[in-house]
């Protein structure tokens, strides 16, 4: 088998028929696959072997110019118990570490440079610059600029998908462009998008819902928008989502005090609920949640009725939507029951909510905060007061 000047592998057959053969390679490029290999992946030999190079490297660095490495910089060798010496760098980030890419001055600590230099050395096979071929046949895209439409609207969406190995990539859905940066373990992905009016944007966000929905469908995992931002259009988004390490702090004691608390089943039912709305990414399955733990509290309808209208609008702490929402109603639990826990079960076909149409994702959205406080009373109350949870 050999390669030809047009980039394609052939070989002879016996009979002296020329074949082209698709897949295949020869035996020096094999080879040099293999060596590759070997220096790329941090379980190759070859790999291990520079990496082990690279830290007698930094020993002797580190004895000749001490004040060149920072404080900041620890270099992470892992236990022995892995089979290969290597190391990594970690910027100590006040009392966390964050991953930085670091090196001291000299390149012979700095595994992936050597890594690269082994490999350009070595590998010199380019008889055809398919990256020139690339170049020259692209032209300037100034169409995320000069879109039709003058705003710009950004969010930042949950999820663990990337697209593409770089940092930004552009999708065309149903006539209009996107654009998607992908997420690190640091931050989460955004994606931008043109909008025509700043004040209205529903059409291009139930756009984007539903370019999240076919997403979701192709790849089989979560994607949730989080929050947005709007202005006008530029270069880079405006909004950010840090991921971060860090959390609550709680008193161990009070929490075993709370655990220590005897339960019946239908409590220990409601605290399931519970759990399963405040961990949903959909608004829509936490407000069935949220209003099961109250059909749990009070099943009978006129019951239901009365404590909403009468207790529970009186404790909760969203009294400003109640306010609202009883501008065109008398009556909480119907509202609450047929225009939104009823349409998110599309019990009506005629009030059916639709997720993908952010007009209804706001309903629900504004709602939502009102079905939680009026669950969290029904769940104190439930308990008797053992449980006590801001309402």
């Amino acid at each position: 088998m050999f390669r030809a000047e047009d980039g394609a592998y052939y070989y002879n057959r016996s009979d002296g028929i020329l074949v082209k053969v698709i897949g295949g390679k020869t035996t020096e490029e094999t080879r040099l696959d293999f060596i590759t290999g070997q220096l790329i992946h941090s379980h190759g030999f070859l790999h291990r072997f520079l990496a082990l190079f690279a830290l007698f490297a930094i020993t002797d660095d580190y004895l000749s110019s001490p004040d060149s490495y920072p404080r900041s910089m620890k270099a992470v060798v892992p236990s022995m118990d892995f089979y290969h010496i290597s190391h990594q760098w970690h910027f100590m980030f006040f009392d966390r570490t964050r991953s930085f890419v670091w090196r001291p001055n000299s390149n012979l600590c700095d595994t992936a440079w050597l890594v690269g230099d082994v490999l350009a050395s070595i590998t010199e096979t380019l008889e055809i610059d398919f990256w020139r071929k690339r170049v020259e046949s692209r032209r300037p895209d100034s169409a995320w600029i000069e879109s039709d439409c003058p705003y710009q609207s950004d969010w930042v969406v949950d999820s663990s998908i990337r697209l593409g190995p770089e940092e930004e990539v552009f999708l065309t859905f149903e006539g209009k462009r996107f654009r998607w940066f992908n997420g690190t373990v640091e931050k989460d992905a955004v994606v931008s998008m043109g909008v025509r009016n700043l004040r209205d944007h529903s059409e291009e966000e139930a756009r984007l819902n539903r370019l999240l929905s076919a997403l979701v469908w192709d790849q089989k995992m979560p994607v949730r928008k989080l929050w947005g931002s709007g202005g006008p259009r530029r270069p880079h988004p405006t909004v950010f989502g840090p991921r971060q390490a860090g959390g609550m702090g709680v008193d161990a004691a009070h929490i075993q005090y709370s655990l220590a608390a005897p339960r019946t089943t239908t409590q220990w039912f409601a605290l399931a609920l519970h759990k399963e709305a405040v961990n949903s990414r959909s608004r829509f399955y936490s407000f069935l949640c949220f209003w099961k733990i109250i059909d749990l509290a009070y099943p009978k309808l006129k019951a239901r009725r009365e404590w909403m209208n009468d207790v529970a609008a009186k404790k909760t702490m969203e009294k400003e939507r109640v306010s609202e929402i009883l501008k065109n109603t008398t009556d909480l639990e119907r509202h609450l029951r047929e225009e939104r826990r009823n349409a998110i079960e599309h019990v009506f076909k005629q009030n059916t909510i639709n997720p993908d149409d952010p007009k209804h994702e706001a309903k629900v959205s504004h709602d939502l905060r009102v079905i939680e406080s009026f669950a969290r009373i029904a769940m104190s109350e439930m308990l008797g007061d053992q449980w006590m949870p801001r309402v």
